[in-house]
């Protein structure tokens, strides 16, 4: 169940990121990182080095874009949630 929560988080997030227009290829590289981070988590859930990773950038992700993209900032917080879930 929580598996398939990220793996719409992650959806939604690639949706998000594409209505967006980030100004920094730095934000953007990182987004791009925390995806693919989450997406070898969600393809190997026994192994939660991905996850991990994604959680410790997910907070300063967060703070970044909280008032510029609140949408996105949804987003991000749900699949916190997700890999909270998980235990990770």
């Amino acid at each position: 169940m929580a598996n398939d929560k990220l793996h719409l988080s992650i959806t939604e997030l690639r949706t998000e990121i594409a209505r967006l227009e980030l100004g920094d290829p730095s934000a953007r590289d990182r987004i791009e990182q925390l995806i693919a981070q989450l997406e070898q988590q969600d393809q190997d859930p026994e192994d939660l080095t991905p996850g991990r990773a994604a959680s410790q950038e997910l907070p300063g992700l967060i703070e970044r874009f909280e008032v510029e993209h609140p949408e996105l900032t949804l987003v991000l917080n749900r699949i916190m949630v997700s890999l909270s879930n998980m235990g990770i």
